[in-house]
C-alpha cells in the first residue's frame, strides 16, 4: 500500500503536467466565458479554475453548459479516479473497471497503459496484464524508465503463479491478502510455503512420502493437483532454523530439500524432484538369528521397516522373510535406512537399525534372541510428602510380566507407576522412573537394597515361600532401621523395552531382579495428582519363570 501511495502521487504529478480541462463553460452577459468546475453558492455561481475560484452573480450569467474537450481528458480523469479508488477503498475491481474505460478512451496513452497493466496484475489477472504491457512495452519504458522493468517482473511472477492449479492460486491469494489480519500478540508468526514433489518422470508423489522438519508449531499441509503442496506453520519471529522437506519411502532415493517459508507473501513454488529406483538398485540385506548359546533359530521372522516412517499401505514396506535352518536371511531391498525387527515364538523380539547404501556391500547383521520371561512382581509402598510422617498413600499391587513386558493395564495414578519390570536380554530388571511432571525434589536420593531370603536347603516352592515370608516381615515404617542390615544394589544404565540403550540419566535407572531376593528402597518422585515432590519407600519380590531354558 505504501508503494501504491508513492505511485499514485507520481501519477498525479505526471497528469497535471498537461492542461487540466474544465468540465463546464459559463457564458456571461458581458460576452465573456469562464471554463472550470462549477458550483452554486446562494444567488451566485462559483467557477473553480486551477488554483483560483471566481464568484459570479447569477444575474450576470447567461448560460452554464457542459464542455467536452475529448476522450483524452476523460481518460485522465478516469485514471486518477481509478488510482484514488484503489488507494482509499482497497477495491481492486472498482479500480480495474475504471482504468479499463480509460484505456478504451486513450488506447495509446503509455501512462494509462502502465497503470492498466499494474492494476490488472495486482487484481490477479496476470495474462491480461501481460497483453497490455507487451502491446505498449516501448512507450511504457520511455514514460516510466525506472519502473517499467519492475512492472515486467511482477507480471512474470503473476503469470507463473497462474500456471498452478486454480484452487492453489486462490489459496495463495487468500494468504497474501490476509497479512494484516494475521498480526499476533506473541513472538510467533504464521508462515507459508508452496512446493511440488514429483519423481524424475514428473509423476506426483503421495503425501505419505515426505515430512516437513523445522521449528514449527501447528503444522498444516494441504495437497493440490499435480503434486503441489501448500504448507503453513507457526514459527518464532526471530528463528533462523533451517526448514526442509525430507523424503523417506521405500523405492525412492532418500532426499532433503530446503523449504523457504515467509509470513509476508508465499514464495514462488519450487519443484522438488526425487529419484525413483528401479529393481536394479536393490541391495542384499543379510542377517543371522541365533539364541544365547549361538544355536540358529530357524523360522525367525525378519522385517525391514523404513526408519522414521509410520507404517501405512503407501510406504511400500519390504516383505518379511523367515530364517532358514541355519538362522540366515537374505532380503532384497532398496537403499535407505531401515529399522530391523526380528521375532520368534517364545523369544523376546529384538530390533536394530541398518542403512543400505547404493553399490556398497553389507556385512551380516547378527541377532541374539532370548527366551521370554514370565512372572509376577509383588510390590508394597508408602508415598510420603516433604513433611515428617506425612503419608499420602500406602498400598500394595501385583505387576504381571508376560513375554518380558508388563501386562497391559489401565493407567492408575494411585498405582506403582514409578517402577516398571522389563526384560533386558536374559534378565528381568526393575526400571525406576524418578520423575513425574518435572525432576525430583532437590536433595532427594535414590537407593535400593536387597534382603536375602533365608536358606532352607530345599528347592522350588518352599524357597519362593521364604521370599514371600521375608517380604511380609519387613516394616516400611521402620525403613531407617532396616537399611542397616540390607545389601546395597548398584543401579545400571536405563534402556528401552527392546533392549536399546537410552541416554544415561538419574531420571531413569535399572536394577537387576532375581528370585529369592526381596528389594527394599526409597526413591524421589512427584505426586502424579498434583506434581508435588514426594518420596516412595517400597519393598518387592518376584516369583515365576525367570530364565526359561533356551
Amino acid at each position: 500500500m505504501h508503494a501504491l501511495r508513492i505511485a499514485f502521487c507520481c501519477a498525479v504529478g505526471l497528469l497535471i503536467a498537461e492542461p487540466l480541462a474544465a468540465t463546464e463553460i459559463v457564458s456571461l452577459k458581458t460576452g465573456g466565458t469562464l471554463i472550470g468546475n462549477v458550483s452554486y453558492d446562494g444567488d451566485a455561481i462559483v467557477v473553480e479554475m486551477r488554483d483560483s475560484k471566481v464568484r459570479v452573480p447569477a444575474a450576470d450569467v447567461v448560460t452554464v453548459a457542459s464542455l467536452d474537450l475529448g476522450p483524452v481528458s476523460k481518460a485522465n480523469e478516469l485514471l486518477l479516479s481509478a488510482l484514488e479508488a484503489r488507494l482509499l477503498s482497497g477495491s481492486g475491481m472498482e479500480a480495474v473497471n475504471k482504468i479499463a474505460e480509460a484505456a478504451r478512451l486513450a488506447p495509446n496513452d503509455p501512462h494509462v497503459a502502465y497503470w492498466h497493466a499494474s492494476l490488472l496484475v495486482e487484481a490477479g489477472f496476470g495474462k491480461a496484464a501481460s497483453e497490455i504491457y507487451e502491446g505498449h512495452r516501448e512507450a511504457i519504458a520511455k514514460a516510466f524508465p525506472g519502473m517499467a522493468d519492475r512492472l515486467a517482473g511482477r507480471i512474470r511472477e503473476r503469470v507463473d503463479l497462474e500456471k498452478l492449479p486454480e484452487a492453489l492460486v486462490e489459496r495463495i491469494d487468500n494468504f497474501n491478502a490476509g497479512g494484516a489480519s494475521r498480526e499476533s500478540q506473541d513472538d510467533t508468526q504464521l508462515v507459508a510455503s508452496v512446493f511440488r514433489l514429483v519423481d524424475q518422470e514428473k509423476t506426483p508423489l503421495d503425501r505419505s512420502t515426505f515430512q516437513v522438519q523445522g521449528n514449527f508449531n501447528d503444522q498444516r499441509i494441504e495437497a493440490f493437483e499435480d503434486g503441489y503442496y501448500f504448507f503453513t506453520g507457526k514459527q518464532n519471529r526471530h528463528s533462523n532454523d533451517a526448514s526442509k522437506v525430507v523424503v523417506n519411502q521405500v523405492g525412492l532415493r532418500p532426499s532433503e530439500f530446503e523449504l523457504a517459508a515467509s509470513a509476508d507473501r508465499v514464495p514462488a513454488a519450487k519443484d522438488f524432484v526425487v529419484q525413483r529406483y528401479d529393481d536394479t538398485a536393490k541391495q542384499t540385506y543379510r542377517a543371522v538369528v541365533v539364541d544365547k548359546s549361538g544355536k540358529p533359530i530357524a523360522g525367525a521372522k525378519v522385517v525391514l521397516q523404513p526408519a522414521n516412517d509410520r507404517p501405512s499401505p503407501q510406504t511400500g514396506e519390504v516383505p518379511a522373510k523367515l530364517a532358514d535352518s541355519e538362522g540366515k536371511v537374505e532380503i532384497q531391498a532398496y537403499p535407505m535406512r531401515y529399522n530391523v525387527m526380528v521375532s520368534a515364538s517364545g523369544y523376546k523380539p529384538e530390533g536394530q537399525s541398518v542403512e543400505l547404501k547404493e553399490g556398497a556391500a553389507q556385512e551380516d547383521q547378527r541377532f541374539e534372541l532370548y527366551r521370554t520371561i514370565n512372572g509376577t512382581v509383588h510390590v508394597a509402598w508408602i508415598m510420603e510428602g516433604p513433611q515428617v510422617n506425612a503419608t499420602i498413600t500406602s498400598s500394595e499391587a501385583d505387576i504381571e510380566v508376560k513375554d518380558g513386558q508388563p501386562a497391559p493395564a489401565p493407567y492408575d495414578q494411585n498405582g506403582p507407576i514409578w517402577v516398571r519390570p522389563m526384560q533386558v536380554k536374559d534378565q528381568l530388571v526393575l526400571q525406576f522412573n524418578l520423575h513425574q511432571y518435572g525432576p525430583p525434589a532437590p536433595g532427594a536420593t535414590f537407593g535400593v537394597w536387597t534382603a536375602e531370603a533365608e536358606e532352607t536347603g530345599e528347592a522350588g516352592g518352599d524357597a519362593k515361600g521364604k521370599a514371600k515370608e521375608k517380604f511380609a516381615s519387613l516394616d516400611l515404617n521402620k525403613f531407617d532401621e532396616l537399611k542397616k542390615d540390607l545389601k546395597p544394589v548398584q543401579a545400571g544404565r536405563g534402556s528401552s523395552s527392546r533392549g536399546r540403550p537410552v541416554p544415561s540419566t538419574p531420571m531413569q535407572l535399572q536394577v537387576p531382579l532375581e528370585q529369592g531376593k526381596v528389594y527394599v528402597g526409597k526413591i524421589p518422585f512427584r505426586d502424579p495428582r498434583n506434581g508435588q515432590p514426594v518420596e516412595v519407600t517400597f519393598k518387592l519380590y518376584v516369583e515365576g519363570e525367570k530364565n526359561p531354558a533356551a
